[in-house]
């Protein structure tokens, strides 16, 4: 059983939910998003103050149709992803650096 840090109110976690665009079929995105997505930010981590990063991938599955339609949800997200910082002057810090200024052109 998972057990919660004692200040776990103090951390600071920031979801994003990811989209595919373009033209790459379902499982390409994927692998781009584990092989190549999931390095980069592991090579940064320490450099933005991150403490802890997640990829939640989507399954293809007719149940997620289904689920979807039961309850008029909006279109499915490719996946989910968090990052989460020791608290929010953690995460305003990893904002002002380098590597959290070139964001998407980080390499």
């Amino acid at each position: 059983m998972a057990q919660l840090r004692q200040d776990y109110q103090e951390f600071v976690k920031r979801d994003a939910e990811i989209v595919m665009v373009g033209p790459e079929k379902p499982d390409a995105f994927r692998r781009y998003w584990r092989e190549r997505h999931g390095p980069l930010v592991e090579r940064h981590a320490e450099a933005l103050g991150a403490r802890r990063y997640v990829q939640s991938h989507t399954l293809a599955d007719d149940a997620n149709a289904l689920l979807r339609a039961s309850r008029a949800a909006a279109e499915p997200y490719d996946g989910i992803t968090e990052v989460w910082w020791d608290d929010r002057a953690a995460f305003e810090a990893s904002l002002r650096t380098p590597e959290g200024q070139a964001g998407p052109k980080l390499k």
